[in-house]
């Protein structure tokens, strides 16, 4: 079943189906096999869905979702040919709720897409994808740590904090961090998701990049 379809620029339809697969009828009505999404080797997770792709600029930013119960959403761009583009590569966050992605707008600064009850905003910086807010809300106490992180994890803020936990992309709890420089050299590298939550009650996702 063919989930939506859309007619870019050149007039080409974009459709999405429920395998995950994306592929473009030209104008002519010819089915392109130059255009070559592959989502099964394209990302360090599985696709359990996808929810949105649109068009800009010749070309293509897709939204789906990931993780063991579709926790975690991902915002990716392709190139014309339908590979994933090398420098902005893919954006990816869990979240407490398994909703997905929904219509997204692109514009040369940011993207601003639905989800859920929310509409999120993600600021692009060198044309990769950068910071994620939702609009509006009150702003998180501030937190941060050296990334890439090497050996261990240290962090800075001022806030009280309950929990520090490390998640792969595909969702899974690996290591709790109990106290600022907590070792994480037995984390292999990649890239995974720092959850953090304040004593107020607020939570943020970060991305944690594992050398």
């Amino acid at each position: 079943m063919v989930g939506n379809a859309l007619i870019d620029s050149n007039n080409n339809i974009i459709c999405y189906n429920m395998n995950n697969e994306i592929f473009r009828i030209n104008a002519n009505g010819i089915y392109d096999s130059s255009f070559a999404f592959d989502s099964t080797n394209s990302y360090p997770f599985a696709i359990i869905s996808l929810s949105s792709v649109i068009e800009k600029n010749n070309s293509y930013y897709i939204a789906g979702q990931t993780g063991a119960m579709g926790e975690a959403f991902f915002i990716s761009k392709l190139t014309p040919s339908g590979t994933v583009d090398p420098v902005f590569n893919y954006y990816s966050e869990t979240t407490p709720t398994s909703e997905g992605i929904g219509d997204m707008i692109i514009n040369n600064n940011s993207i601003i897409a639905e989800k859920g009850t929310n509409i999120l905003k993600f600021l692009l910086s060198n044309s990769t994808l950068g910071t994620a807010a939702k609009v509006p809300e009150a702003t998180l106490p501030l937190f941060s740590f050296e990334n890439p992180v090497k050996q261990n994890l240290i962090y800075h803020t001022k806030e009280r904090l309950k929990s520090i936990e490390i998640y792969n992309l595909n969702g899974k709890r690996i290591k709790n961090i109990e106290s600022n420089g907590t070792s994480i050299s037995e984390v292999p590298k990649g890239v995974y998701m720092v959850k953090v939550v304040f004593e107020n009650g607020k939570t943020t996702t970060k991305k944690l990049i594992k050398n």
